[in-house]
């Protein structure tokens, strides 16, 4: 059986004060890690 496992509580550079990665940087990672699906808030 897979798991499947979505992050759903992250945050951008467009979050002042409370986030430092940007979106590009954000797709990255989650296509480097093989994730198909992330939520930005």
């Amino acid at each position: 059986m897979t798991s499947e496992f979505v992050h759903l509580h992250n945050h951008s550079d467009y979050s002042l004060l409370d986030g430092a990665q940007r979106v590009d940087q954000l797709v990255d990672t989650i296509s480097d890690l093989n994730m198909d699906s992330v939520a930005l808030t």
